[in-house]
């Protein structure tokens, strides 16, 4: 069955907003999503309801739907959710994997390995979030996953050039050999502190990048 144009619609204003291609303080109206997409008024009016509730979108009184703009302080307060819950999700994931899940999660580390040799972001890009994806189905908690998932998609365009940072693509790959060897030793405690090591040293080269601005 063929996915409502709604939804379609919704999919791809999401994934520019994510990528920045939409930028932080846009205004989204009903009309210029109902002319660009060929919908009318009220599918349009229902995807600007369907991003407020993935929160990429807020309504602002007087001047309408508004993508998500953060202040430094919600990011970096976002991010230390993040680090929990990516956190718990890892030892989860090495305590109920099973041995064909580890071993996705090996071959997804390989694919990531071609991407560092050729320094080539967007494809280390795909890798990490399969690699992550690989954790989260693994972790077998449906409701944490989709709060991962939905953080991850807000923090999106303020974290996506985080691996344009000088060695930041060897030392992201090297911490996921980390976590993969925890997991795959069954290491639940040593799982969860080497994903939050993880998460944090990606939300440290948005800290740096702060303190450089303000500078």
């Amino acid at each position: 069955m063929a996915r409502p144009r709604r939804d379609q619609v919704v999919e791809q204003l999401g994934e520019e907003i994510a990528a920045g291609r939409i930028a932080p303080g846009s205004r989204l109206d009903e009309r210029s999503i109902g002319q660009r997409f060929g919908i009318s008024r009220t599918p349009a009016r229902e995807v600007l309801l369907q991003l407020s509730t993935a929160g990429l979108v807020r309504f602002v009184p007087r001047r309408g739907a508004l993508v998500l703009s953060l202040s430094p302080r919600e990011v970096v307060s976002m991010i230390e959710v993040l680090v929990a819950l990516e956190g718990e999700a890892a030892a989860l994931a090495a305590r109920r994997m099973e041995i064909h899940e580890r071993t996705r999660i090996a071959e997804q580390y390989a694919l990531a390995a071609g991407a560092v040799e050729r320094m080539s972001v967007e494809d280390y890009s795909e890798a990490n979030i399969l690699f992550h994806d690989a954790i989260y189905a693994g972790c077998r908690n449906h409701f944490l996953t989709a709060e991962i998932k939905k953080l991850r998609l807000r923090l999106a365009p303020y974290l996506r050039h985080s691996f344009v940072r000088e060695g930041r693509l060897r030392s992201s790959h090297a911490e996921h050999e980390s976590i993969m060897a925890a997991i795959r030793n069954c290491d639940e405690k040593a799982a969860e502190l080497a994903m939050r090591r993880h998460i944090l040293n990606g939300g440290n080269l948005f800290a740096d990048m702060l303190a450089k601005l303000e500078g």
